[in-house]
């Protein structure tokens, strides 16, 4: 699945993709939500889950590296130097 395939599912189908196919990379807070940053095939997911409310909220997809740039301190590289 490419990012425009991605791009045309519901929210929720979004989420079930994520799930299935997707690799956690890390998560930040903000107020009351989780960000959970996810890579699936070539480009990046990150998954707003309102913590109140038990629900994901926004769903964003991306590519440019440099919207991780939040996430930097949390991502561990140490098998890729390896």
């Amino acid at each position: 699945m490419d990012l425009y395939e991605f791009r045309q599912l519901h929210q929720e189908d979004q989420a079930q993709a994520v799930w299935q196919y997707g690799e956690h990379i890390a998560t930040k807070y903000i107020n009351l939500y989780a960000v959970l940053l996810w890579q699936l095939d070539g480009f990046y997911v990150e998954m707003f889950y309102n913590r109140i409310d038990d629900k994901i909220e926004k769903v964003r997809s991306f590519v440019s590296t440099k919207m991780l740039a939040p996430y930097l301190d949390q991502i561990d590289i140490t098998s890729v130097l390896k």
